[in-house]
Protein backbone atom coordinates (compact mmCIF):
# COMPACT_ATOMS: atom_id res chain seq x y z
CA UNK A 1 0.00 0.00 0.00
CA UNK A 2 1.43 3.39 -1.20
CA UNK A 3 -0.12 6.26 1.53
CA UNK A 4 -0.19 9.95 -0.55
CA UNK A 5 -0.51 12.76 2.37
CA UNK A 6 0.92 15.52 0.86
CA UNK A 7 -1.56 16.65 -1.48
CA UNK A 8 0.27 17.87 -4.50
CA UNK A 9 -0.22 16.14 -8.32
CA UNK A 10 3.81 14.89 -7.96
CA UNK A 11 3.01 12.73 -5.13
CA UNK A 12 0.08 11.14 -6.20
CA UNK A 13 1.61 10.68 -9.95
CA UNK A 14 4.67 9.21 -7.87
CA UNK A 15 2.26 6.56 -6.16
CA UNK A 16 0.49 5.91 -8.95
CA UNK A 17 3.98 4.61 -10.85
CA UNK A 18 5.23 2.94 -7.88
CA UNK A 19 2.11 0.88 -7.35
CA UNK A 20 2.42 -2.82 -7.54
CA UNK A 21 0.31 -4.93 -9.69
CA UNK A 22 -2.86 -5.27 -7.11
CA UNK A 23 -1.64 -3.20 -4.42
CA UNK A 24 -3.51 0.01 -3.43
CA UNK A 25 -2.63 3.84 -3.23
CA UNK A 26 -4.46 5.37 -0.30
CA UNK A 27 -4.43 9.09 -1.17
CA UNK A 28 -5.50 11.26 1.98
CA UNK A 29 -3.18 14.30 0.91
CA UNK A 30 -5.84 17.12 0.47
CA UNK A 31 -5.20 18.55 -3.20
CA UNK A 32 -5.17 21.93 -4.66
CA UNK A 33 -4.85 21.32 -8.06
CA UNK A 34 -5.43 18.61 -10.58
CA UNK A 35 -3.65 15.36 -11.08
CA UNK A 36 -3.34 13.20 -13.50
CA UNK A 37 -4.29 9.64 -13.73
CA UNK A 38 -2.47 7.34 -15.89
CA UNK A 39 -4.92 4.63 -16.77
CA UNK A 40 -3.20 3.94 -20.16
CA UNK A 41 -0.43 2.64 -17.01
CA UNK A 42 -2.47 1.41 -14.43
CA UNK A 43 -5.62 -0.78 -16.43
CA UNK A 44 -3.39 -3.42 -16.42
CA UNK A 45 -1.97 -3.52 -12.96
CA UNK A 46 -5.47 -4.05 -11.61
CA UNK A 47 -5.15 -1.54 -8.73
CA UNK A 48 -7.31 0.20 -6.08
CA UNK A 49 -7.12 4.08 -5.24
CA UNK A 50 -9.05 5.33 -2.22
CA UNK A 51 -9.45 8.74 -1.28
CA UNK A 52 -11.45 10.17 2.04
CA UNK A 53 -10.21 12.71 5.14
CA UNK A 54 -7.65 10.88 7.30
CA UNK A 55 -10.00 10.45 10.65
CA UNK A 56 -8.03 11.67 13.71
CA UNK A 57 -9.83 10.54 16.45
CA UNK A 58 -6.48 8.48 17.59
CA UNK A 59 -4.35 11.81 17.65
CA UNK A 60 -4.48 11.69 20.94
CA UNK A 61 -3.52 7.91 21.84
CA UNK A 62 -0.52 8.61 18.96
CA UNK A 63 0.65 11.36 20.71
CA UNK A 64 1.05 9.40 23.93
CA UNK A 65 2.71 6.59 22.24
CA UNK A 66 5.07 9.11 20.85
CA UNK A 67 5.72 10.77 24.19
CA UNK A 68 6.48 7.28 26.32
CA UNK A 69 8.77 6.38 23.04
CA UNK A 70 6.03 3.43 21.95
CA UNK A 71 6.53 5.12 18.33
CA UNK A 72 9.78 6.17 16.84
CA UNK A 73 9.69 9.20 14.47
CA UNK A 74 13.28 8.37 13.00
CA UNK A 75 12.28 6.53 9.95
CA UNK A 76 9.69 8.89 9.03
CA UNK A 77 10.49 12.57 10.17
CA UNK A 78 12.81 14.25 7.99
CA UNK A 79 12.73 17.77 8.53
CA UNK A 80 12.38 20.31 11.95
CA UNK A 81 10.97 23.26 11.92
CA UNK A 82 11.67 25.63 14.64
CA UNK A 83 8.22 26.89 15.77
CA UNK A 84 7.33 30.02 18.44
CA UNK A 85 4.59 31.25 20.71
CA UNK A 86 3.90 34.46 20.70
CA UNK A 87 2.71 36.05 24.70
CA UNK A 88 0.41 38.27 22.46
CA UNK A 89 -3.49 36.46 22.04
CA UNK A 90 -4.83 36.55 18.55
CA UNK A 91 -8.31 35.53 17.24
CA UNK A 92 -8.83 32.17 16.17
CA UNK A 93 -11.19 30.50 14.03
CA UNK A 94 -10.65 27.28 15.75
CA UNK A 95 -12.02 29.00 18.93
CA UNK A 96 -14.48 31.51 18.05
CA UNK A 97 -15.27 34.71 20.06
CA UNK A 98 -11.80 33.69 21.71
CA UNK A 99 -8.85 34.56 21.67
CA UNK A 100 -5.52 31.99 21.94
CA UNK A 101 -1.86 32.85 21.52
CA UNK A 102 -0.43 32.37 17.76
CA UNK A 103 1.94 29.88 16.80
CA UNK A 104 4.79 30.63 13.63
CA UNK A 105 6.27 28.45 12.31
CA UNK A 106 8.99 29.18 9.60
CA UNK A 107 9.96 26.83 6.81
CA UNK A 108 12.53 29.61 5.51
CA UNK A 109 14.63 27.65 8.52
CA UNK A 110 13.85 24.45 8.18
CA UNK A 111 16.57 22.15 9.16
CA UNK A 112 17.00 18.90 7.62
CA UNK A 113 17.15 15.59 9.94
CA UNK A 114 17.90 12.92 8.10
CA UNK A 115 21.49 13.71 6.08
CA UNK A 116 20.60 11.35 3.51
CA UNK A 117 20.06 13.37 -0.42
CA UNK A 118 17.03 15.39 -0.39
CA UNK A 119 13.66 13.40 -2.60
CA UNK A 120 13.65 14.38 -6.32
CA UNK A 121 10.10 15.99 -5.05
CA UNK A 122 12.29 18.18 -2.74
CA UNK A 123 14.26 20.05 -5.01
Amino acid sequence: MLIEAVGVPETFELCTRLVSAGGTVANVGVHGRPATLHLENLWIKNVTITTGLVDTSSTPTLLAMLGTGQISTTDFVTHHSPCTRSSTPTRSSATPGGAEPSRSCSPARDTQLNQEEPHELDR
